[in-house]
């Protein structure tokens, strides 16, 4: 009897079986990669951006601040820092939105440092489970399911839980668990249950706003309007308690911006910090200026806010181009599935006419498509040497990451659509057997697929701790490394200057700074007549002089900077 009840419950619960079983293998299998190739003395990350944040989560674990003290930099001209890090006078401050290294410091700070390159991983593959939850409560379940496979199998999603220090999946994780608990706090009017589901919701959404302040600039207008949408269900008392959990995932961030930056809204990003006084600053004069009457100077206004929100500028063609690029081409699967949901979907929504508020659901995902693909893809980002290359280690990628997951429900509506058409009777086996072809297509292009794959990128790993270990043996441990590629590498071990010798004014502070430090300079191994040059034109009339010490690779030597 007991087996029977087994085998009833299994047939009833398959679909969130498999799921989680998907769930326990990307986890698994995201987490396996930095497994593989971090140590406790080799912890080293792909980009500038994850190793600050590394270093920023040990350092509020270690000391409760995300600060580095580099007196250096009192008679280096704040020279003495590695990207993605701020020198502000002694201090090193993160140039970075700081939910990831306050959130997963003061975690470091209770599980300890080896749990880092963990908890992206771990956090998406509970994102995919709640994706599924949230899915099936506006669809069926067979579309659910189909959704939440293919979010587990998608590639930017792969590679960016695998790349766990930055941003952008804690973001997209923690907004789904936020619209999952926004959903059920709605659902239900009254109670404790409701308001703790509402209080648990605006922290989760907080918590996402952390991890990526400038979502709120779509973000923001959305919770507006589906507030608006679902006002019977919120009211004011359910909406205070939201706001409450909200403001409490927030206020660390805003405690900290406040002492490092000077804002509780501003972050470690210069540029977007301007962009940001510039649109408070539009919005009020608008604002004024409309309760004044003084519509005619409204425009002025308007003007400002728009370069304030498009502070790289707004450039539609290069959008477009991004997006055939970065989606359309790169893929092509999700995006010819999702357009085919979409269009299904709403094809049967009007014919229908049984749900006559289907295009409120349209519109706010429709204008958030053209918002993010225009905000995001107007961007000129170069994250590769080769500025021509098109790779999943694009930054575009993780931008739109969120437009990617928004598009999945449709894929999945698309693919059950086209089962049901062609194999009515059995219509998920033939799109389980689609999704399994599809899963084989993403392993391989997350792994090898792509220039920046995890394969290739495992044998630079390789290559880089014997690079790292031959220079911090050859090199003394208060020594200063001149570089242009591989601070990464060797911050926070070794003092990181990005710069070389073409400007004389940082040439004079090496003379300076060699007097306390030795002084060393990592690059690509110069031909004979190169290094004449540098030191015939650039160094001699500061009395100094580069000196080849050793070749660490076949392209990469270490040079000493000596006075001369």
């Amino acid at each position: 009897m007991k087996l029977d009840r087994f085998f009833i419950w299994r047939r009833r619960h398959w679909r969130g079986l498999t799921v989680s079983a998907l769930a326990a293998l990307f986890f698994i299998g995201a987490g396996a990669f930095n497994f593989l190739t971090e140590s406790p003395d080799f912890m080293k990350w792909g980009s500038p951006d994850e190793t600050a944040n590394y270093v920023m989560a040990g350092q509020m674990a270690a000391t409760g601040w995300p600060l580095i003290k580099e007196e250096l930099n009192l008679t280096a001209d704040n020279l003495v820092a590695p990207r993605s890090l701020l020198a502000d006078g002694v201090w090193l401050k993160p140039v970075s939105f700081l939910g990831v290294i306050i959130y997963y410091g003061l975690l470091a700070k209770l599980l300890g440092l080896w749990v880092l390159p963990y908890l992206t991983p771990f956090l998406a593959a509970a994102a995919i489970v709640i994706f599924y939850l949230l899915v099936k409560k506006f669809l069926n379940p067979d579309i659910a399911w189909t959704a939440a496979w293919l979010a587990a199998i998608f590639p930017p999603l792969i590679y960016y839980s695998v790349r766990g220090l930055f941003h952008n999946v804690p973001f997209a994780a923690w907004l789904i668990i936020a619209t999952y608990l926004a959903t059920l706090a709605a659902r239900r009017q009254t109670g404790w249950t409701a308001y703790g589901l509402a209080v648990l919701a605006g922290y989760a959404c907080g918590l996402a706003l952390a991890m990526r302040g400038v979502e709120v600039l779509w973000l923001g207008p959305l919770i507006i309007y589906g507030w608006l949408v679902n006002w019977r269900q919120w009211r004011l008392a359910k909406s205070g308690v939201w706001l409450f959990g909200l403001a409490l995932a927030l206020a660390p961030v805003a405690y900290y911006n406040q002492l490092l930056y000077g804002a509780p809204w501003l972050s470690g990003y210069p540029g977007m910090n301007r962009a940001a006084s510039d649109l408070v600053n539009g919005s009020a004069l608008a604002a004024g200026q409309v309760f004044a009457g003084q519509l005619t100077a409204v425009y002025a206004a308007a003007k400002q806010i728009y370069h304030a929100l498009f502070y790289f500028s707004a450039r539609p063609i290069a959008s477009l181009l991004n997006l055939w690029l970065y989606f359309i081409k790169m893929f092509y699967w999700w995006w010819w599935l999702a357009v085919i949901g979409w269009l299904r979907w709403t094809y049967l929504q009007w014919r229908d006419r049984q749900n006559k508020r289907w295009w409120l659901a349209v519109l706010p995902c429709t204008l958030i498509f053209i918002w993010l693909t225009l905000y995001y893809g107007s961007w000129q980002i170069s994250d590769n040497i080769d500025p021509n290359a098109v790779t999943i280690g694009n930054s575009y990628t993780r931008y739109w990451l969120p437009l990617y997951l928004a598009a999945i429900p449709w894929a999945a509506f698309g693919l059950i659509d086209l089962s049901r058409r062609f194999w009515p009777r059995h219509p998920v086996r033939p799109a389980a057997i689609i999704l399994i072809l599809l899963t084989a297509w993403s392993a391989w292009f997350v792994l090898a697929g792509s220039a920046e794959g995890l394969i290739p990128a495992y044998r630079n790993f390789q290559e880089s701790r014997l690079i790292y270990q031959h220079v911090l043996t050859d090199t003394e441990p208060n020594s200063i490394i001149i570089t242009r590629y591989h601070d990464k590498l060797f911050f926070p071990e070794r003092a990181v200057i990005m710069k070389n010798f073409t400007d004389r004014s940082t040439v004079a502070v090496y003379a300076k700074l060699l007097r306390e430090r030795p002084l060393y300079y990592f690059n690509l191994t110069l031909p004979e007549k190169d290094l004449r040059l540098i030191n015939d034109q650039q160094l001699r009339p500061s009395g100094l002089v580069l000196v080849w010490r050793e070749a660490v690779t076949p392209e990469l030597s270490l040079y000493s900077l000596q006075k001369k």
